[in-house]
């Protein structure tokens, strides 16, 4: 049970959230349990920025929000998929390392979900350069799996051995810049 690991008042608030979410059947997004720990780390880790790589239908954007005050930027090279925006999210078409100066910085409170099936060494290395402290990768299949998925962000964090691997019901990955 997820209590036996986190607070009861914290399940119980996310379980209350989750009923609300956008879409019942998020096909291709996000779960129970990605959500679950989404969630749960942007409660804990109260960042003052939070960047997603890859919108899609906008659901864990609408999550973030809900688990923070954070100034929130969703980026995606498309957003036809694109059903629920949120209040206080921008949302921008393209790749987030074009939107910014490369030389501009975020700090230790700032918190990246990158979801967007591009080469994940790459955006390990661009969030790492703007000093994101807090990254979580999704789809980050280990090297048994890639032949049998598709659209995989390659090289994946688990070719490396890199990260946490969280128990989800996707391959949601960790990593802590420090």
């Amino acid at each position: 049970m997820l209590t036996d690991y986190f607070p009861k008042e914290l399940v119980d608030e996310f379980t209350e959230v989750y009923a609300r979410r956008p879409y019942k059947h998020n096909k291709w997004g996000a779960k129970f349990m990605t959500s679950f720990f989404l969630y749960c780390y942007a409660k804990t880790l109260k960042p003052d920025l939070i960047v997603e790589l890859g919108t899609y239908q906008g659901q864990t954007t609408w999550l973030l929000e809900q688990a923070s005050n954070a100034e929130i930027y969703s980026f995606d090279i498309s957003h036809y998929k694109l059903r629920k925006k949120t209040k206080r999210a921008k949302y921008i078409k393209g790749d987030w390392w074009d939107y910014w100066g490369t030389n501009e910085l975020y700090g230790n409170n700032s918190f990246i979900f990158i979801d967007d099936h591009i080469n994940q060494m790459l955006r390990l290395w661009q969030a790492e350069f703007r000093c994101f402290k807090h990254i979580f990768f999704d789809d980050n299949y280990p090297l048994d799996k890639i032949d049998s998925t598709p659209n995989v962000p390659l090289p994946t964090l688990s070719c490396y051995g890199l990260g946490k691997v969280l128990p989800t019901d996707s391959y949601l990955t960790y990593y802590k810049n420090d």
